[in-house]
């Protein structure tokens, strides 16, 4: 059990609005927390996005890429995996691993978003935002 939580079920309110900071600070299409195995936690997702992409479907792709990438990041180069990037239609999605909590984030970039003042400390930016949701998982 997770502080702030008094049961087992992730806090989906405070897990909202994390959700909602990621993707208002680089102006994003969308933000997906999933489990590993590509059950969908939360997302915000525009209206946009959410017509073109199917959660039932886009969730377990990503879940299976990211898996691929970290089997073969560790036959490669013996190393854990942080993110990978990856292209569907118009969207540049940015698939990252939160900790040792079997989830990752998937952030949806299009020609609006403002990445780059977010990613310029990147490391330091993702490291809160997933110290955070894992206080609520």
């Amino acid at each position: 059990m997770k502080k702030n939580q008094p049961s087992n079920e992730p806090d989906l309110k405070q897990l909202n609005r994390i959700i909602d900071q990621i993707k208002k600070r680089g102006n994003l299409a969308g933000v997906v927390l999933s489990y590993e195995d590509g059950t969908l936690i939360t997302d915000n997702l525009n209206d946009k996005i959410q017509k073109e992409i199917v959660l039932n479907n886009f969730n377990p792709m990503i879940a299976s890429v990211f898996k691929s990438g970290e089997k073969l990041s560790q036959k490669v180069a013996g190393r854990n995996l942080v993110k990978i990037v990856a292209q569907l239609r118009n969207y540049s999605i940015i698939i990252i691993k939160c900790d040792d909590n079997d989830l990752f984030l998937a952030l949806l970039v299009d020609h609006s978003s403002r990445v780059g003042p977010f990613f310029d400390d990147f490391n330091e930016n993702i490291k809160t935002f997933i110290q955070e949701i894992n206080n609520y998982i």
